[in-house]
């Protein structure tokens, strides 16, 4: 095909794409073997070798029909990718069992402000879903089957054939995370400045606006059910001294405020009050309980079951310090750098993604067993990749098996997924993109006809109907 198809053709992958998203002819040769009639595009059956063409506008799609000797009809999906959407390549060459990976690749020097595509795809690296190009860097697949974009302060709920659910906004939400809990209400972490603040003990001003962070429980119409002020409870001594340069020495952000604690995940714990929180700044995680130390109180520690990370500050005895046991990075005098995406697994332990930032290590998806009784945090195991020496930012590490993770490499433009250590498939953008998270999805989750359809309908007219999936209506011609 011109252009060309993604991947190569293979009689044993159903799903392609071609950058022909300006609505440009996709000219495609056929090649049929004797006994075999082909329909492109709903058109005439034909046989033997031919040239037709198809046209589409981005994110539509044509079938190639294909109606071997045994008449049992195979179909073969092309869809147009919009011209911009950003470069990448696929390999699998190993075990997987994942069927379907999400990501939503952006830009580093803008944060998904000039736009990204969030995009789910399938084992062979096909973009096989896709939404429109939005100012977002997270989108996440819901547990009801809906997708939601954290946008313009609050969040946009879809189904994946892009119909609105709901739309919150108006909270100056934080861009890195969102949790749709069991009773259908929403967790989401907003943003505020608070003048004030004395970062005298980290070598910054006597009175700093820190940008503080509120964990909220809302409603389906964004109404706060409850919530819980991280300022009040975690305070800003407990920020890394690592850190110190990038944030003290540098000054404020943009938005006119110390970025002291950069909160970056949120984990149900699984009893809808208690909650796994990753900061980046602080080199540590920290399990809350949302209905301890929720306003009016300001006690410090109050509603800190633990934390686990940096060493305890001797200014915050209340917050109960986990041991770890076992892990070399912290037998060898050091701890996380910089971590993201803290999740509790089916048999309770805890993985992160540990980026090494600042540290001089590469990063690491690592798992715990954590006992609350003993305060122990004990390392079960870590996966590295040589290929990936260094991750000053982002990322996500999920794991599926005793041997199976996959991790976005965050501030690289890659996503993997391992076994034993050894890659099996791999995502990597062009170099000016990177990957904020990539997550697996679980076979059953989606249905690859069910992600067609849901395609054809986000972008309208022009898209596969239901006699182009099975071929020409006109009469087989009489075959060699």
């Amino acid at each position: 095909a011109s252009p060309s198809l993604f991947p190569a053709f293979d009689p044993s992958v159903t799903d392609y794409v071609s950058r022909c998203g300006d609505g440009a002819p996709v000219q495609v040769t056929i090649g049929a073997p004797d006994g075999t009639a082909v329909s492109v595009a709903g058109r005439p059956w034909s046989s033997g070798r031919f040239t037709t063409t198809a046209s589409r506008a981005a994110g539509q799609a044509f079938a190639i029909v294909v109606r071997p000797p045994s008449q049992v009809l195979k179909a073969y999906y092309v869809r147009c990718l919009p011209l911009d959407f950003p470069a990448w390549s696929a390999s699998h060459t190993g075990a997987t069992r994942a069927q379907h990976y999400m990501a939503t690749p952006f830009e580093l020097t803008s944060f998904g402000a000039l736009g990204a595509y969030p995009t789910i795809f399938d084992a062979n690296g096909v973009p096989v879903w896709w939404a429109p190009k939005a100012a977002t860097y997270f989108t996440t697949l819901l547990p009801n089957g809906n997708v939601a974009s954290l946008i313009n302060g609050g969040f946009e709920e879809r189904k994946l054939d892009g119909t609105l659910v709901r739309t919150v906004s108006g909270l100056s939400a934080d861009a890195h995370d969102l949790l749709l809990l069991p009773s259908g209400n929403y967790i989401m972490v907003v943003n505020e400045n608070v003048s004030g603040q004395d970062l005298t003990e980290l070598g910054g001003p006597v009175s700093a606006t820190v940008l503080n962070h509120v964990i909220k429980e809302v409603d389906p119409l964004g109404v706060t059910v409850k919530s819980w002020n991280v300022m009040d409870h975690i305070p800003v001594t407990e920020m890394n001294p690592q850190w110190y340069p990038e944030v003290i020495t540098a000054g404020p952000t943009s938005g006119g405020a110390y970025d002291v604690y950069h909160w970056n995940s949120i984990e149900d714990s699984g009893d809808g009050h208690t909650f796994i929180l990753s900061f980046r700044h602080l080199d540590a995680l920290y399990k809350i309980d949302i209905d301890v130390g929720a306003p009016p109180s300001t006690v410090v520690g109050e509603g800190v079951v633990w934390k686990l990370g940096a060493t305890a500050s001797p200014t915050t005895p209340a917050l109960t310090q986990l041991s770890v046991v076992g892990d070399p990075v912290y037998t060898g005098g050091s701890h996380f750098g910089g971590q993201h995406d803290a999740r509790i697994l089916a048999d309770g332990t805890l993985s992160l993604y540990d980026n090494g930032s600042g540290l001089g290590r590469p990063p690491r998806g690592a798992r715990y067993a954590i006992d609350e009784t003993t305060g122990t945090a004990t390392l079960q195991d870590a996966v590295s990749d040589p290929q990936i020496p260094r991750s000053f930012c982002c990322g996500s590490a999920r794991r599926l098996s005793a041997s199976d993770w996959v991790i976005g490499w965050g501030g690289n433009g890659t996503g993997t997924e391992s076994v034993n250590g050894l890659r099996g498939f791999a995502i990597t953008y062009a170099s000016q993109w990177f990957v904020y998270r990539f997550v697996p999805i679980l076979p059953g989750t989606l249905d690859p006809a069910e992600l067609r359809a849901a395609m054809d309908i986000q972008f309208g007219g022009g898209g596969l109907s239901a006699a182009e999936a099975r071929g020409s209506d006109e009469p087989i011609p009489n075959l060699p």
